[in-house]
């Protein structure tokens, strides 16, 4: 096995070259030369058009780059290149005929990553484009685990939904500008999924599982797009929306019976599930010196409540210090 298809195989994405040049033979023999080593060439014969295509590029990528070429030659291509590209740092292999000490500096001090002479020697285009690839290999790599770190940090693994964490930074935003729109209203709903430990018990914890991620989708095709929706713990969540209490009795009302309509199974056996609702709803005004833990443990007072007259039924809890005030609707 050949090195390219040692490295290659750890990495299923092919690596994009765009071979830059305005000579149509050049730009020919180069474009072959990153083909026939394992690799996709993208061929541009002006710098311009290369520039706008790049712009819209979203994953590392390497450039087979032509020094000398109207409008917008390869040094100055080079450098609008490294302004515009943050995310990551495209391989730059420049191209050109003066093979001068002080040309070779120049293009380095531009940007590019390494230098070859023209006319093109395979070999040695070859081995530079597999030092690109390498290059390449680590960044798709950071990026990737760049992603997983911000994923894990706002985003419960199971369900795919914010994590407690960051759905209350969220939702302490709402809050925030809400204080601020005082005769504007919101509601904040505790959820929690009736006889959760029974389908662990009978069934298995891959029941648990799966009755969890069943629960979230079929909120997450209920709730607005606005609206904010994290796994509190457990089989707890936590939803934000902006209504009044008229509006949001309505709003639970129809999630609740969405719930308990929704057929579910698990092994072919079919099951029910159902949720208890407690929720606070307040104007900005109410909410300027309450903590969002105060409004939580509200809500959680009256979810008990819920839970406490049956189940499967929303208490809607007054703003009051004392929590006993909740009433069902």
């Amino acid at each position: 096995m050949s090195e390219q298809e040692n490295v290659g195989s750890k990495e299923s994405v092919v690596m994009k070259v765009l071979v830059i040049d305005d000579e149509d033979i050049s730009r020919t023999i180069s474009a072959a030369i990153v083909e026939k080593a394992g690799f996709t060439a993208i061929p541009f014969s002006d710098g311009n058009t290369a520039y706008e295509y790049i712009k819209t590029c979203k994953e590392p990528f390497a450039m087979v780059l032509d020094w000398m070429m109207p409008v917008i030659d390869g040094i100055t291509l080079c450098k609008l290149v490294r302004d515009t590209v943050s995310e990551y740092h495209p391989f730059i292999i420049m191209l050109t005929q003066n093979t001068s000490m002080d040309e070779h500096i120049l293009a380095l001090e531009s940007g590019a990553d390494d230098y070859l002479a023209k006319p093109v020697e395979p070999r040695i285009l070859d081995i530079k484009l597999k030092v690109a690839f390498r290059s390449i290999q680590e960044q798709r790599f950071t990026l990737e685990l760049q992603a997983k770190l911000s994923r894990d940090a706002t985003t419960d693994e199971l369900t795919s939904i914010y994590n407690r964490r960051y759905g209350l930074i969220q939702i302490q935003k709402q809050l925030n500008k809400l204080s601020r729109q005082s005769k504007e209203y919101g509601s904040l709903i505790l959820i929690d999924i009736d006889h959760f430990k029974r389908f662990n018990d009978s069934y298995g914890h891959s029941c648990g599982d799966n009755v969890l991620v069943e629960f979230t989708k079929n909120i997450l095709n209920f709730i607005r797009p606005y609206d904010i929706f994290c796994r509190y713990g457990g089989e707890e969540f936590l939803l934000y929306c902006e209504l009044n209490i008229i509006d949001v009795e309505m709003y639970i009302e129809r999630l609740r019976h969405r719930i308990e309509s929704t057929e579910f199974s698990f092994d072919d056996q079919p099951m029910q599930i159902t949720a208890s609702f407690g929720a606070v709803c307040f104007s900005g005004r109410e909410i300027m010196n309450k903590k969002l833990e105060e409004l939580i443990m509200i809500a959680d007072e009256a979810m008990y409540q819920a839970k406490a007259q049956g189940r499967n039924r929303a208490v809607m809890a007054d703003l009051k210090p004392q929590y006993n005030t909740a009433s069902d609707y």
